[in-house]
């Protein structure tokens, strides 16, 4: 409720700047970032008799700049209030066709192209994307060992399985609920070869998800127009999980 003029001038530059220049430094400085971080570091610089490891170093370089992007995003929606950017303080990445539903716009926030090749097909949707997370989430549980298979719709799990050959897994996948698998996500832990590119082509689903295509499997697959063909790259997803909730966030 203060007046804007009084707020403005309470704006931190300079205090704000000495955390980022010592957090930008943590190869050689120990940033303190709170006071709620005195004791922690206190006992880190007594069990490190005054030299803690790099690794502690970059972790109290990560909380200043987490209390950094903080300060700055709470005076982002101060300052946005009333003008065209306020509700968000990231430009969009990537436009989507269409939001949750046809009639809502969307956009996606991020580097599709740093965890997928899409080698054919139309652009995601918002829903595309919801549920292709849900599959990569789902298959990282299956990484290694035997080929793999997960089919879902509306982020839920229609079948799942894994067998001695991809095209067998994907079978009993499908066997699970061939009802609900038609226009879903499929997501495989193995290269589709041409005896599963074949089986797959016999339902429709919207995406597929894969490490690699053979060479002779793609033409098969690439047979429908709209079926978006994502190669996912062996990228490390973050463990913490966040969402919105109410007017804030959980993780």
């Amino acid at each position: 409720g203060a007046p804007e003029a009084d707020v403005i001038e309470k704006i931190d530059i300079g205090g704000i700047a000495l955390l980022r220049a010592a957090a930008k430094n943590y190869r050689d400085v120990l940033v303190v970032s709170s006071r709620d971080q005195y004791e922690a570091v206190t006992k880190l610089l007594e069990d490190t008799n005054g030299s803690p490891s790099l690794e502690d170093r970059r972790q109290y370089a990560a909380a200043a700049f987490a209390a950094t992007s903080h300060y700055d995003t709470e005076i982002f929606k101060y300052v946005s209030q009333g003008t065209s950017l306020e509700g968000g303080s990231q430009e969009p990445s990537t436009i989507l066709r269409y939001g949750e539903n046809p009639h809502q716009t969307g956009a996606f926030h991020g580097d599709l192209g740093a965890l997928f090749d899409q080698l054919h097909g139309k652009q995601l949707s918002y829903n595309n994307l919801v549920d292709v997370d849900a599959a990569v989430q789902l298959m990282r549980e299956f990484a290694e060992g035997q080929p793999a298979v997960a089919i879902l719709k509306h982020t839920n799990a229609c079948g799942v399985a894994q067998a001695e050959t991809l095209h067998t897994a994907y079978v009993n996948a499908l066997a699970c609920d061939p009802v609900s698998a038609f226009g879903g996500v499929i997501i495989v832990n193995k290269e589709v070869d041409l005896a599963t590119a074949q089986e797959l082509n016999k339902l429709f689903f919207e995406v597929l998800i894969a490490p690699s295509f053979a060479e002779d499997a793609l033409p098969v697959l690439q047979s429908k127009k709209n079926r978006i063909l994502l190669r996912q790259k062996p990228v490390e997803f973050p463990k913490k999980q966040i969402k919105t909730l109410l007017n804030g966030i959980i993780e």
